[in-house]
């Protein structure tokens, strides 16, 4: 499972990289919520500021996981120029099974 701090560099990161200022940016976050039958719901939420980003991925990752569903942050995007810019490098998937066999 990768930190929130370490998604929120990449993303900072993806906006150095097409030099773009991220305090100036708006973030657009894809998540989907998968339960335990495989079935999967998209979900969006929109960040004003980076500074928010941190909050946001932690408050979606945290209402949304349980035994029964994991999370999978896809896309978290930035809209530059009429262009729809992707600045995360992956996916990132949390869930409560792979949690737990980590403590183990």
């Amino acid at each position: 499972m990768t930190k929130i701090k370490s998604i929120v560099e990449d993303c900072i990161n993806g906006c150095t990289a097409h030099n773009v200022n991220e305090e100036c940016m708006h973030f657009n976050i894809n998540y989907y919520v998968n339960n335990a039958y495989g079935q999967g719901t998209k979900h969006y939420c929109f960040v004003y500021k980076v500074k928010d980003l941190e909050e946001n991925l932690y408050n979606i990752i945290r209402d949304n996981l349980s035994k029964d569903s994991d999370v999978v942050i896809t896309d978290i995007t930035i809209k530059h120029n009429d262009e729809v810019i992707r600045v995360n490098k992956n996916n990132y998937p949390y869930s409560l099974n792979y949690f737990m066999e980590t403590l183990i």
